[in-house]
């Protein structure tokens, strides 16, 4: 039956539910972090150039950070389906 079927796609999927939140509050804290700090860079007088490239940088560094290490954990363990 169609219905079965998507509420057990549906039961299947909510496992997941609190990684993706706990995932989306951490991104969330570190936007929050790097536009503090861009914020008080600009209130310092750096140009807005340097400014938007520091948070540019800063943003791709910390979002990228544990995706890389966990990419990386799983090459070296053989987890290839993880890659």
């Amino acid at each position: 039956d169609e219905g079965v079927e998507l509420w057990l796609k549906q039961l299947r999927g909510q496992h997941v539910v609190g990684t993706i939140r706990a995932f989306r509050q951490g991104v969330e804290q570190i936007r929050d972090a790097e536009l503090d700090k861009a914020l008080a860079a600009l209130d310092r007088g750096q140009p807005a150039e340097q400014v938007l490239s520091n948070l540019a940088r800063g943003l791709t560094n910390k979002l990228l950070h544990t995706p890389t290490m966990k990419l990386k954990q799983a090459g070296e363990e053989g987890r290839d389906e993880h890659i």
